[in-house]
């Protein structure tokens, strides 16, 4: 929320409005019942796939100046001593790696999804994807 961002609901409306699809009778009943994935599911063929991913970009993306504290500390939270890190979540945006730029390549997104083992486990896990991949 500090950085602009809109939750599902509001992401699916403005995308809605910016790709003019309006909402068809399922489509307001899946929005009452807050079935957001399964609705972008409906607009992709609308709109089509390229079309409607360059637009959950361009909103997802956060305002200048956005503060960085937050996900940072939740990076250090999630972090051992050793350096390895472990955490998941389920935003597709972009936050964590520009919070953090020392993530590097230690991402993993759905449906490639690491090994849950702390041995094994290194990564920030996009658990439903990522706008960056």
């Amino acid at each position: 929320m500090p950085a602009g961002l809109p939750l599902f609901k509001r992401l699916v409306e403005e995308l809605s409005a910016n790709l003019n699809l309006p909402f068809s009778g399922e489509e307001r009943g899946l929005l009452e019942l807050k079935a957001y994935d399964r609705l972008l599911a409906l607009f992709e063929p609308r709109a089509g796939a390229r079309r409607l991913r360059e637009a959950v970009v361009q909103l997802l993306e956060p305002l200048a100046g956005w503060d960085v504290l937050t996900h940072k500390a939740l990076i250090d939270l999630s972090s051992a001593r050793s350096g390895e890190l472990r955490i998941v979540t389920t935003n597709f945006d972009s936050l964590f790696e520009r919070s953090s730029p020392s993530i590097g390549s230690r991402v993993a997104n759905a449906p490639r999804l690491p090994v849950p083992k702390p041995s094994r486990w290194n990564s920030l896990v996009h658990l439903h994807g990522s706008v960056l991949d």
